[in-house]
């Protein structure tokens, strides 16, 4: 339920060694509200064989979405999200069991409880969103991101994020985590 996007009802924590257990041994990547070392880590002490990189990775140079949408994203607290229907509503799509967690920004606010009148308007609305998102206009577009997102700080260079991750995880797992371990 962490991740941005479209996200199921259990978090990460118990969902990932659930499904490491149901499938194993096939490899399990981790997902939702990952965005540094410590919960690459954590995702590889719950079983998973690596992650999956949603939020934090829309915040880099490389990332094909405008800046605006990726200072949002920035000056995000995690807190700032919401799961709704509302982005599908005005998409006109269906996800069935699923929830899309967005930025509560005033497109949200303004559809919230007025769901019945997204549907019936939601050709003009899906526009207007479609045109804020390519302005840049955070407040009217459906912003899909995820909780992690209250860990990201700058918007980064791809290369430079992995090395951070691969270093803090590293360290956590060579220096903080064998001080657990008796002989």
């Amino acid at each position: 339920t962490e991740g941005g996007g479209h996200v199921g009802w259990m978090a990460s924590m118990p969902l990932v060694p659930m499904v490491v257990s149901a499938v194993a041994p096939l490899p399990v990547l981790a997902a939702g509200g990952i965005a540094d070392g410590r919960g690459l880590a954590a995702a590889l002490a719950l079983g998973a064989d690596g992650v999956l990189l949603g939020t934090r990775l829309l915040a880099t140079e490389e990332a094909p979405i405008h800046p605006q949408y990726k200072e949002a994203i920035v000056r995000s607290s995690g807190h700032d999200t919401v799961l709704t229907e509302i982005p599908d509503i005005a998409a006109q799509q269906v996800w069935p069991g699923a929830m899309a967690r967005a930025l509560r920004n005033g497109f949200i606010e303004r559809w919230a409880g007025q769901e019945w009148r997204l549907r019936q308007q939601a050709d003009e609305v899906g526009t207007e969103i479609q045109r804020a998102r390519q302005e840049g206009d955070v407040d009217n577009a459906s912003l899909l991101i995820g909780q992690d997102a209250g860990l990201i700080d700058a918007v980064l260079p791809v290369h430079s994020v992995i090395e951070q991750m691969a270093a803090q995880a590293s360290e956590i797992i060579t220096t903080r985590l064998p001080r657990f371990v008796t002989e």
